[in-house]
C-alpha cells in the first residue's frame, strides 16, 4: 500500500479524509535518525545524590525506532541488594513497549556467578530496549560507586542516504581487486609469504610494524598494552574506534612440592593460574582502572633432609589477578602423594605433570610448565620455573639433599583493541 503525509485533512461527510497513525510519523524518524540519545549527556546514569544502592539517570532525549523519549529531571532508579558470595553486572536501559505504549528507564538485574555475564536485552515487535550503563554489583556491595558504573550509551546521528555512495565503494572495490588480480598478485603473495614465515608460525605483521600472535589481530583488534606489574590502565591513553575492548588475565602460577625420600614418592608440580577472556568491554575513557598482577608462588629454598626420613614440603600458591571488578585466581602450589591439584585455567586444556612422566608444572594460556628436578644417588638439580602464569616444577631427591623447587610463573593482564585514527 502506498502512503505519503503528512497533508491537510479535507472534511468528507463531516469526517476527515486524512488520518495518521503514530507508527506513521515513527517509521518517518526512523528513516533519518538512528536509535540513541540525543545529547552527549543525556540520560548519562551517575550514582545516586541519596546514595546507597542507587543510580540517577540525567535528562535528556533519546529515540527508538523513531519514538522519542524524554527525561525533563535526574531520575532515581534502585538497585537490588547484592548477593552474599558472588558479584552480578546489572543493566540501566531505556525501554520501548508499544503494547503498554510508553518508554521507561529500568534496571535488568543479571545473575551472582564467579564469573558474572550482563543480562540480555530484550528486541522484539513490541519491545526494544537500547542499554544506558552497566553496573557491577560486587558481593555484600551496600553503596553504588563511579568506579562501579560503566556508560554504554551510543549517541542518535542522522542516516544519509547511502544508495550512491555504497555504488561507488563498490565500483572502487572492484578496480582495486582487478588491478591486484593482474599487476601485483605475485608482490603480494610474496610479501604475506615473508610475513607468515619471518617471525614465526603464529606471529604477524602489524600496520604499527609491531609482530604480535595471530590469533589477537583478529577482526582489526591488536594488542594495545599489557601490565606484568599491578598498576592502573586509563582508557584515553588507548582510545579505541568503539570505547570497548578486550581484555585477558592471567592468574600466577604456582610452585613445585618437594619430597626427600629413600623409597619412591610421587611429587607434583604448581598448577597454573585461572585465566580469562572479556569481549567488547565498554570503558569510560577518562576513569583509571585498577589492575593487580598477581605474583607467582616463591619457590620452596635448597634444604637438607636424613635420608631414611620423609621430608617433604608443599608448594605455594600463586597470586589472583584482576582488571577493575574482574578476577582469576592463582595456581594452586604442587602436592606429594595425591591427586594433582585442579589446574585453574578455562577454554584449553592444561597438565600437571608428575615425576614418573614428565614432571612439570601446569601449562598457562602463554607458556608451559616448568620442567621437573628429579635427581638421585649425589646428583642435584633444580627444578624449572614458570612463567607468564604457568606452574613451577617439583623436585624429588632420594638422598641427603633436597633441590630448589620451581617458581611459579607471574600473571599478566592484556588489552586489546581496534586503535582509534590520531587526529
Amino acid at each position: 500500500m502506498e502512503k505519503s503525509f503528512p497533508f491537510n485533512a479535507a472534511l468528507v461527510d463531516g469526517q476527515p479524509d486524512r488520518v495518521y497513525s503514530a507508527e506513521d510519523f515513527a517509521a518517518e524518524r526512523a528513516a533519518y535518525v538512528s536509535n540513541g540519545v540525543c545529547a552527549g549527556d543525556a540520560l548519562l546514569v551517575t550514582p545516586g545524590a541519596g546514595g546507597g544502592m542507587t543510580v540517577d539517570v540525567a535528562p535528556g532525549l533519546s529515540v527508538i525506532d523513531g519514538y522519542t523519549y524524554r527525561n525533563t529531571d535526574p531520575l532515581t532508579l534502585s538497585v537490588s541488594a547484592a548477593d552474599a558470595v558472588y558479584p552480578r553486572l546489572d543493566l540501566v536501559v531505556l525501554r520501548l513497549d508499544l503494547h503498554a505504549r510508553e518508554m521507561r528507564c529500568a534496571i535488568l538485574c543479571g545473575t551472582p556467578a564467579v564469573s558474572p555475564v550482563p543480562p540480555a536485552l530484550t528486541v522484539t515487535e513490541s519491545v526494544h530496549e537500547i542499554p544506558l550503563a552497566q553496573i557491577a554489583v560486587a558481593a555484600g556491595e551496600t553503596v553504588i560507586e563511579a568506579s562501579h558504573l560503566t556508560d554504554m550509551r551510543q549517541r542518535a546521528s542522522y542516516i544519509l542516504n547511502t544508495m550512491d555512495v555504497d555504488a561507488l565503494l563498490d565500483e572502487y572495490k572492484k578496480a582495486i581487486t582487478d588491478h591486484f588480480d593482474t599487476e601485483d598478485a605475485a608482490a603480494i603473495a610474496e610479501a604475506a609469504s615473508v610475513v607468515r614465515t619471518d617471525r614465526g608460525t603464529y606471529e604477524v605483521l602489524c600496520g604499527d610494524g609491531i609482530y604480535r600472535d595471530a590469533s589477537t589481530v583478529t577482526s582489526g583488534r591488536v594488542e594495545l598494552c599489557r601490565f606484568t606489574e599491578s598498576g592502573t590502565f586509563r582508557p584515553a591513553d588507548y582510545p579505541t574506534v568503539d570505547g570497548r575492548y578486550d581484555i585477558v588475565l592471567q592468574g600466577g602460577g604456582g610452585s613445585g612440592a618437594a619430597a626427600t625420600q629413600t623409597g619412591n614418592v610421587t611429587v607434583y608440580g604448581g598448577s597454573a593460574g585461572g585465566y580469562m577472556s572479556l569481549s567488547g568491554v565498554a570503558l569510560i575513557p577518562d576513569k583509571d582502572y585498577p589492575v593487580t598482577v598477581g605474583k607467582g608462588g616463591a619457590a620452596l629454598p635448597k634444604g637438607t633432609g636424613n635420608g631414611a626420613t620423609s621430608v617433604q614440603s608443599a608448594g605455594n600458591d600463586g597470586g589472583d589477578t584482576s582488571f577493575w571488578n574482574y578476577t582469576v585466581p592463582g595456581g594452586k602450589g604442587g602436592t606429594m602423594n595425591t591427586e594433582p591439584q585442579p589446574v585453574n585455567t578455562a577454554g584449553f586444556t592444561s597438565e600437571v605433570g608428575t615425576v614418573g612422566e614428565n614432571g612439570k608444572g601446569g601449562d598457562s594460556h602463554f607458556a608451559r610448565g616448568g620442567a621437573n628436578g628429579c635427581a638421585s644417588y649425589g646428583l642435584t638439580r633444580e627444578a624449572g620455573d614458570g612463567s607468564l602464569g604457568s606452574g613451577g616444577g617439583a623436585v624429588v631427591k632420594y638422598d641427603l639433599y633436597v633441590g630448589k623447587t620451581g617458581a611459579g610463573g607471574d600473571g599478566l593482564v592484556i588489552l586489546y583493541g581496534i586503535p582509534a585514527c590520531a587526529e
